[in-house]
């Protein structure tokens, strides 16, 4: 039977280990050249994800559906800061450079944060999802879960 025939029920059930082994961070070399070259573009982590989607949580305003973004200072780079790796795969940006990417071309951002967002899964539905079916909260914790939290919410007031 081949790969595209298989059913669920065919399925092999996973182990931690083989999830934990498995390559599923994609990378991407994305032409640039208005830079004179390209830069490599990486899907983000779980909590990559979790981080960026904290930033757009904590700038939105209303409730409901009439939640929106209040804010757009800062995101696109905020997801490139997430996306693009060196070689070795450590982030290209630091935190601190994010305004220096903010004043390169506004044409080749969109297209590096188009790119991104396809890459991730971060699509205009996926955000307005994002943005309309969740509250803010101020307190969050690291990211770093663990089974008391899933109880009850973290202490540890994040410095965001």
């Amino acid at each position: 039977m081949s790969e595209e025939t298989k059913t669920d029920d065919d399925l092999k059930i996973l182990s931690f280990e083989e999830i934990m082994q498995a390559d599923d961070l994609d990378t991407e070399k994305v032409p640039v050249p208005e830079w004179g070259g390209a830069v490599l573009m990486k899907t983000m982590s779980g909590k990559n994800r979790d981080d960026y989607i904290q930033i757009l949580q904590g700038r939105m305003v209303g409730t409901g559906k009439g939640r929106k973004l209040s804010n757009y200072r800062g995101l696109s780079a905020s997801l490139l800061q997430q996306c693009l790796i060196k070689k070795d795969e450590s982030p290209l940006f630091t935190a601190a450079q994010i305004k220096d990417l903010q004043g390169k071309n506004g044409a080749v951002i969109s297209r590096l944060v188009e790119k991104a967002q396809e890459m991730n899964g971060l699509t205009d539905d996926e955000v307005e999802k994002i943005s309309g079916n969740s509250e803010t909260t101020k307190n969050e914790d690291d990211g770093l879960t663990s089974p008391e939290d899933l109880v009850a919410p973290s202490e540890n007031p994040s410095n965001d």
